[in-house]
């Protein structure tokens, strides 16, 4: 009897991984010993899934103290050669960095397949020396060899520069998918109110701030007839985070509202007319994926990742990064047009099924596995 190969997932926050990948790892633990090696153990995914095996390290998305990285490799090493993977799924800069470095030590021969999910603080604000020193521990700790995972093509030109030789081993991947039957089609429901909403972390760089004044700029008469509703919780450990104090003092009753971080999803979407991101920067946001499946038309940016999720004019409209009367005029037009609205959340819905759903992203996952494996 063939005994199970074995897959050990590489993340360096677990609520991230469970947000974005459970779906596709619980497709995978059917015919893998299935790993995860995370900041901390999820009690939620041991309980429900008790065959997935949780370990801990200490993978801090924010640190470069060289003393805590060395921790780092140190323990990843130890679990690498305690689970003896036959793959190794990287997930984030942090983990592909020293998820690579802990396999030259152990084991080269390893397959090893990293998912770069977004560049992150560092490149969205050109922060030359954090960026500098990515550069340079890329070149130096990950194998050419090793298959890559892009969500946009700008993220796959970053990584090409590096040199990385990259033109065979990589693959195009849209987003980590959305379940095509848990989020369906919802016509708008009928409210006193038109509702725009946001879903994300409270950031700089995902536009909460130009989301906010935006819709300042917008006359009296539209401001009577919406609501902007804000969702998603401070991130206090990214350097981008907006204080609580801060987000506090642009909140209007009734008319600019923070509700913090749902679990109900679905729901909060299915409520709305608008979903906006005006991010600077993204992978694939699945939180416009999720607002798409549900048919809301979308307003988000030129960035990366953020452009991909849109055809302009046909499902929503993106505008230049940070340009927030751009914004506003667009908010002004879908506002004020319901049709246009409903004609492009249906739209949404097509451009979902055909390029996002969880389906299609679990057969190119299984697809690059069986690649990696042969080679």
């Amino acid at each position: 009897m063939n005994r199970k190969l074995v897959l050990v997932y590489i993340v360096n926050d677990i609520i991230f991984f469970k947000n974005h990948f459970l779906p596709v790892a619980l497709y995978f633990s059917k015919t893998y010993n299935l790993s995860i090696v995370s900041d901390k153990i999820d009690f939620e995914i041991k309980n429900k899934y008790p065959e997935i095996k949780q370990y801990i390290a200490p993978i801090y998305r924010t640190s470069i103290n060289p003393i805590i990285d060395l921790k780092l490799i140190y323990h990843l090493t130890g679990l690498i050669n305690k689970i003896k993977p036959d793959i190794i799924h990287n997930i984030t800069i942090k983990p592909i960095l020293f998820g690579s470095f802990a396999v030259k030590i152990i084991n080269p021969n390893i397959k090893i397949i990293n998912s770069v999910t977004g560049l992150g603080y560092a490149i969205t604000n050109n922060h030359f020396f954090i960026k500098s020193i990515m550069q340079i521990l890329i070149r130096l700790f990950v194998s050419k060899k090793s298959h890559f995972l892009f969500l946009n093509k700008h993220d796959k030109t970053f990584y090409n520069k590096l040199g990385k030789g990259l033109n065979q081993n990589f693959t195009m991947i849209k987003g980590s998918g959305v379940d095509h039957n848990e989020f369906q089609y919802q016509k708008p429901l009928k409210k006193d109110k038109i509702e725009i909403i946001f879903t994300g972390r409270i950031l700089y760089d995902k536009g909460v701030i130009n989301l906010i004044d935006a819709i300042n700029l917008l006359p009296l008469s539209i401001k009577a007839k919406i609501i902007l509703k804000l969702y998603g919780s401070i991130d206090v450990q990214n350097p981008a985070h907006i204080k609580k104090k801060q987000i506090e003092n642009y909140l209007v009753p009734g008319f600019i509202e923070w509700y913090g971080f749902t679990s109900e999803i679905k729901k909060v979407i299915s409520r709305s007319d608008v979903y906006c991101l005006p991010s600077y920067r993204e992978g694939i946001p699945k939180s416009t994926i999720e607002a798409m499946a549900i048919g809301r038309p979308i307003l988000t940016t030129e960035a990366p990742g953020c452009e991909d999720t849109v055809e302009q004019g046909v499902n929503g409209f993106k505008v230049p990064v940070g340009n927030v009367m751009a914004l506003s005029e667009k908010l002004q037009i879908l506002i004020e047009d319901e049709p246009l609205r409903i004609q492009m959340g249906k739209q949404s819905r097509e451009i979902f099924e055909k390029n996002y759903t969880l389906e299609k992203v679990i057969k190119q996952t299984f697809e690059v596995y069986a690649q990696v494996l042969r080679n």
